[in-house]
């Protein structure tokens, strides 16, 4: 763990482990965020890109899907445990917005995904970003998000995704890549 402190006196800690699943990193993090909110008043804490596999997180991604939304437990616990958004004038705290990133993927034995990871492929990404708001300066438009689909079109060509994948989460426009 590393730490700084912003212009305005505000913490800035990094939170990292040696293991890329299952270290504990949002576990601390989020018993951090609420320490850090009951000592100074306001955290937030962020976790810049996450992921899902279709089965093992099943649960968690059903609570996400079936208001088509994509996000995993640990956006879900960190947003709660956050008392202040990231941007100024916003005033909602969502798993999307402290978790710009997310990726779905699905078990695949015997199967090397298109990104080289072995027995399992991705399915889609969810991506969340500051809107493009042209000259407006209002309050509503320095907190406005877009969010975006990325779908893996090789597993879709093959039959991987999920039948209800495309009833739940806005697939129709999403971008389509193919390894």
């Amino acid at each position: 763990m590393s730490g700084e402190r912003r212009g305005d006196g505000a913490p800035v800690l990094l939170v990292a482990g040696g293991a890329r699943v299952d270290a504990g990193k949002t576990t601390f993090s989020t018993g951090l965020v609420r320490a850090l909110a009951d000592r100074v008043g306001d955290a937030v804490g962020v976790k810049p890109r996450a992921g899902n596999d279709f089965w093992f997180d099943h649960d968690d991604y059903r609570i996400a899907a079936e208001s088509g939304r994509l996000y995993g437990k640990d956006a879900r616990r960190l947003a709660a445990a956050s008392t202040r958004p990231l941007a100024d004038a916003a005033d909602v705290i969502t798993p999307e917005s402290i978790n710009p990133v997310h990726r779905l993927w699905l078990p695949t034995p015997d199967r090397t995904g298109m990104l080289g990871d072995a027995d399992r492929t991705f399915l889609c990404d969810r991506v969340t970003a500051p809107a493009a708001v042209g000259d407006d300066t209002s309050a509503d438009a320095a907190t406005a998000t877009e969010t975006r689909f990325v779908v893996n079109g090789a597993a879709e060509s093959a039959g991987l995704l999920p039948d209800d994948l495309a009833d739940r989460l806005p697939l129709a426009d999403a971008t389509r890549v193919e390894g």
